[in-house]
């Protein structure tokens, strides 16, 4: 999900997931069969195992997060993206508490995409980003920034940090 690309049992898993996710849902109503294409018996028996593993293991991630929402008692549910925020914001959808996504880069992954489906509000941080997600749904908060990060930096003292003295000239990349 997200942003992983590659192997065909990467997409396998993420094409189980959105299925299961949108069945869970309601957005979708279609047979997981006809979403995935196998090339050989053997590439099928190993990537349904895997799918089994995949699917028992996010089954128990989100019971983790069914049991951390009731102990917590927390008023609304921030992910901050990506496939790890799935299973917090159903467990939050589930207890009806506000639920939001926040997609701070302005093309989202596959993974926010799906997100931004299923959470009350989806926080963006470039207005760009909006036409990826269901109209109405999107609010530009920008990124969140740390405060250290934000004021003007000491030319000398960022030298020194790094061995280097003021007026010495200095590349940084791989050698």
């Amino acid at each position: 999900l997200g942003h992983v690309q590659g192997s065909g049992l990467n997409r396998a898993a993420t094409l189980l997931l959105m299925a299961l996710l949108g069945l869970a849902s309601g957005f979708i109503n279609v047979p997981i069969n006809a979403l995935i294409q196998w090339r050989t018996p053997a590439d099928r028996r190993g990537a349904v195992i895997a799918l089994v593993k995949f699917a028992l293991k996010f089954r128990a991630g989100l019971n983790l997060c069914h049991r951390l929402c009731a102990d917590f008692q927390p008023s609304a549910v921030l992910g901050m993206g990506g496939f790890t925020s799935t299973s917090p914001i159903l467990a939050g959808r589930k207890r009806k508490l506000p639920t939001f996504v926040h997609e701070s880069n302005a093309i989202p992954g596959k993974a926010n995409r799906l997100n931004g489906r299923l959470v009350t509000r989806v926080l963006i941080g470039f207005e760009e980003c909006a036409r990826f997600f269901p109209a109405g749904k999107c609010e530009v908060t920008g990124t969140p920034v740390r405060t250290s990060l934000t004021g003007r930096l000491d030319k000398a003292k960022a030298l020194a940090a790094f061995g280097r003295s003021t007026g010495e000239l200095a590349a940084l990349g791989e050698a």
